[in-house]
């Protein structure tokens, strides 16, 4: 079967994740957490990319990020062939660390505001951490939130506040954001509402009209693609 193909163009926001090969654990050690985001930081400060959310659990990461170039396919390529070579080197280990193609889910705004919060509620899902001790989870956008001194200057940390109703960027800004993520994590109706249970699924999340433009715009000679007639799937041809 034909893999889905990767959509590139400038502005593109994507939810980006992977898991370690065969599910294993690659971030359970400090180092190994310390390296991907030493990574990720000199990924996104050398492709100009803009990260909304991230978070690094035991056995995968996601990533929320907009490129303002179309090189997301670049930036990724480093971003795990590097980790993957300090990983083995480390590990004095060689293979595959990552199970396969990272999977890239390209987004419209209203998305990118639903993803940024389902990106931060990860720790309180696996029931790493409580709502009320979410910062906590140190490898997170979040915590970096939380934590003004953490933060990178190419990331939009003002993106979720904003999504959770216009909240400020100040500490009750930020504590009442941590209690709005909280609220989320047990209200079923509201997951439904934002899609939370599409969001890691498929190649586009979006309005019919996104999707419909952004087919528009693709190249047949550039990417090669075989669309279904009701634009559902791309893929490779």
């Amino acid at each position: 079967m034909a893999r889905i193909i990767r959509v590139e163009f400038s502005g593109a926001c994507y939810h980006v994740i992977n898991r370690g090969n065969y599910r294993s654990w690659i971030f359970e050690s400090e180092g190994a957490r310390h390296s991907f985001v030493e990574c990720l930081r000199q990924t996104c400060e050398a492709q100009g990319w803009v990260l909304y959310a991230w978070v690094l659990m035991s056995n995968h990461y996601h990533l929320c990020v907009k490129t303002p170039q179309p090189n997301l396919v670049e930036g990724m390529r480093w971003l795990q062939s590097t980790f993957a070579n300090r990983f083995n080197r480390f590990r004095n280990e060689r293979g595959h660390v990552f199970q396969g193609r990272y999977h890239a889910i390209i987004l419209d705004g209203n998305a990118v505001d639903a993803t940024t919060h389902y990106i931060h509620l990860n720790p309180i899902r696996a029931g790493i951490v409580a709502a009320g001790n979410l910062e906590r989870h140190i490898d997170s956008s979040f915590a970096q939130l939380w934590y003004p001194s953490r933060r990178w200057s190419f990331c939009d940390y003002q993106r979720g506040l904003t999504a959770a109703g216009g909240l400020k960027d100040t500490r009750l800004g930020r504590m009442n954001y941590r209690e709005y993520l909280g609220w989320l994590a047990e209200s079923d109706a509201e997951k439904k509402r934002l899609g939370f249970d599409r969001l890691s699924k498929g190649w586009l999340r979006g309005t019919k009209e996104f999707k419909e433009s952004v087919i528009a715009n693709m190249d047949d000679k550039v990417f090669g693609r075989v669309v279904e007639k009701d634009g559902a799937a791309i893929r490779e041809a």
